[in-house]
């Protein structure tokens, strides 16, 4: 219970130290009259680090007005694709979706060739919370040129769980008494998959001076 109240708590200052901007709500349906059969790597935001620095990390809205494509169900989802760095250095790869006040992008991660063709797509089960995100871990292999991030229409309609408890059961603290309130502290314990918001890359270098 401890670690639930911190949890939310932690929540709350992070939230009252936003902008006065309301928070964005999960979006739970997607359609696009034009959407490619894979992903574009034409304009990929690039990871190569313009000056020497031990990581770099690219945040991205998307949404409505993202590039589209269908999945391998045929289903439509908005993505945006990273360039992996070209330093030659080694280095570990974390993508995946921002947790937000309101919301979290529905993370799918597949990693693309050269030529944009997809060379290894992870599973839900290879992501795990790191910090205010969901995320997977990876070392890039040569032939990996880049890393897609798709909004997964399987998990939209879930939710990800801020705790190791069930949310919807989680033994409120003393001072939340009202239904009211019961019902909000829940609710801050998860955030429900959406198919915007924000997705992010980092890149970790072994070298300190990447280039």
């Amino acid at each position: 219970m401890k670690r639930i109240t911190a949890i939310a708590g932690s929540l709350a200052l992070f939230a009252a130290c936003e902008t006065a901007t309301p928070p964005a709500p999960a979006v739970t349906s997607f359609s696009a009259a034009m959407c490619t059969d894979g992903p574009s790597i034409a304009g990929a935001t690039s990871l190569t680090p313009e000056e020497p620095t031990g990581q770099i990390q690219h945040t991205l809205e998307v949404g409505a007005e993202a590039p589209c494509m269908r999945d391998s169900s045929g289903a439509s989802t908005p993505y945006a694709v990273f360039a992996l760095p070209t330093t030659g250095k080694p280095a570990s790869v974390v993508a995946g979706g921002v947790i937000e006040t309101l919301r979290l992008f529905a993370p799918a991660v597949s990693t693309l060739g050269a030529d944009g063709k997809v060379v290894r797509t992870f599973k839900e089960s290879d992501f795990r919370q790191r910090g205010h995100a969901l995320a997977v871990l990876f070392t890039p292999r040569a032939e990996e040129k880049y890393v897609v991030i798709a909004a997964a229409p399987s998990r939209i309609g879930g939710a990800h769980s801020l705790v190791t408890v069930d949310p919807a059961t989680a033994k409120p603290p003393a001072y939340v008494k009202t239904e009211q309130e019961v019902a909000a502290f829940r609710a801050s314990l998860a955030r429900p998959f959406s198919y915007a918001g924000q997705v992010f890359a980092r890149v970790y270098f072994a070298d300190p001076d990447p280039k």
